[in-house]
């Protein structure tokens, strides 16, 4: 199964999908902003990051900045309650940073375990 890290600011949220993901056999790391994100990433084997756009200091969309320029490649569904993730700018922001997932808070076990098995499936397994 998949190396996780989630990264949000509510620690609530974080042991939800921590909950979840390690019910589905999974590993999940944690990280509260985006400098302990990109610090696990340089640090730690990670196979999927789950990233809130909105979080003190360093937020998502800075973090995935610091990730394409780190040439960190690690895969990356985007998580937000506080944006329109249906507009079109978002989305550009969003594919132009390589998040390949948007999932919309609130979000419910079921679209989350299936995102991480839309992104972690090997190709040609379709």
């Amino acid at each position: 199964m998949a190396i996780i890290l989630v990264a949000d600011d509510n620690t609530m949220l974080r042991k939800t999908i921590r909950t979840v993901l390690e019910k589905a056999n999974h590993t999940v790391l944690e990280a509260q902003n985006g400098e302990e994100t990109i610090q696990i990433l340089r640090d730690s084997t990670v196979d999927v990051l789950l990233l809130d756009v909105v979080m003190p200091g360093k937020g998502g969309l800075e973090t995935m900045l610091e990730m394409n320029s780190g040439k960190i490649t690690t895969r990356i569904v985007v998580m937000t309650g506080k944006l329109d993730t249906t507009s079109e700018p978002f989305q550009t922001i969003c594919r132009r940073f390589r998040a390949e997932k948007i999932l919309t808070k609130p979000f419910t076990n079921i679209s989350l375990l299936q995102t991480i098995a839309e992104i972690t499936q090997p190709p040609g397994d379709d």
